[in-house]
């Protein structure tokens, strides 16, 4: 009886305080009521309580079976702790590549590998801090009470998505969340970098179209808001869809309106002296074709995204 007694001291040190007694007192039950069913067959000996400890395993595997400790993140509120996550890490991922960005401009050394290198540094320095406070924030909330059903309590039938599979694509807004804040800080580079700095810049926007960084800079905000918005929605509903394909023709537009204006980007003679002349009169030359080549790259899209908002159309008729 003292190994019996050893055993279920061991397990109830495994368990939290208020369940020692109660769990201590049904696995002694048992345990005994198995050693009795053994005796009966085997008649009475040492070894049948020894067989049936070792049945039962490791006190720690046995507090488990009889107590089922609360997980950090409940399970149904796993769907939603990996959104968030999922949503904070590309934030940060998209603070990680502007910051380097910035950092390159005022440096004036534009160079991939450090981009690469030096976002992920950033980005790994803050999405593990993310990943503790989130992870707290979810155990303490939960400990309350499902996360997922105070937070989904109004959810009606009308909010059912009319197509499950017509999804936003999360890796397509962080590429717009990147690309129209990494366009502002271009248009913007006298605001935020040392006029000394700027000065060496080699480009700069030509005087005779420094409207369109008023106009592209409106364009940037708002299509930057769309895409903020939606890594808040799961499924697309009409409008919203409209307004992202409206934005893409939009920005066609302008690339055509560019294109036909040009230059738009014209290179400082004092600060370009150590660039080959070849490479400037590329950059000089080839502007009219890029933005022709963004326009019809853009135009495709927006043909397809007409063509899914049709399918999208018929479904909400159904």
């Amino acid at each position: 009886m003292d190994l019996v007694n050893r055993y279920i001291s061991a397990v109830q040190q495994a368990l939290p305080a208020d369940k020692q007694d109660e769990i201590g007192r049904e696995l002694k039950a048992n345990i005994l009521d198995d050693i009795d069913a053994m005796n009966a067959q085997n008649g009475g000996s040492d070894d049948n309580v020894q067989a049936v400890l070792k049945k039962y395993g490791h006190p720690e595997l046995t507090a488990n079976r009889f107590y089922e400790r609360p997980a950090l993140i409940a399970g149904i509120d796993m769907a939603l702790y990996k959104k968030v996550l999922f949503h904070g890490a590309a934030f940060l991922f998209t603070y990680a590549v502007v910051l380097t960005v910035f950092a390159m401009l005022q440096d004036d050394s534009i160079n991939p590998i450090r981009l690469l290198l030096q976002s992920l540094m950033i980005f790994i320095d803050k999405v593990s801090l993310l990943f503790l406070i989130l992870t707290l924030t979810f155990y303490y909330l939960g400990k309350s009470g499902s996360i997922s059903g105070r937070l989904y309590k109004t959810w009606t039938l009308d909010k059912l998505p009319s197509d499950p599979s017509f999804k936003v694509s999360n890796s397509d807004t962080i590429t717009d969340i990147i690309t129209n804040s990494f366009l502002l800080l271009i248009l913007w580079t006298h605001l935020w970098m040392s006029n000394d700095v700027y000065q060496q810049q080699v480009l700069s926007l030509a005087p005779s179209a420094e409207h369109w960084r008023i106009i592209l800079t409106v364009l940037c905000v708002q299509s930057l808001i769309q895409a903020l918005y939606r890594l808040t929605q799961t499924y697309w509903q009409r409008r919203s869809y409209i307004a992202y394909i409206v934005d893409h023709a939009v920005f066609a537009l302008a690339a055509l309106f560019m294109a036909a204006t040009t230059p738009i980007i014209f290179v400082k003679e004092e600060a370009s002296a150590t660039i080959p002349s070849m490479i400037l009169s590329f950059v000089e030359s080839s502007q009219t074709h890029f933005l022709l080549s963004v326009a019809a790259i853009l135009v495709v899209l927006v043909i397809i995204q007409l063509t899914k908002l049709s399918r999208l159309n018929e479904i909400e008729r159904d």
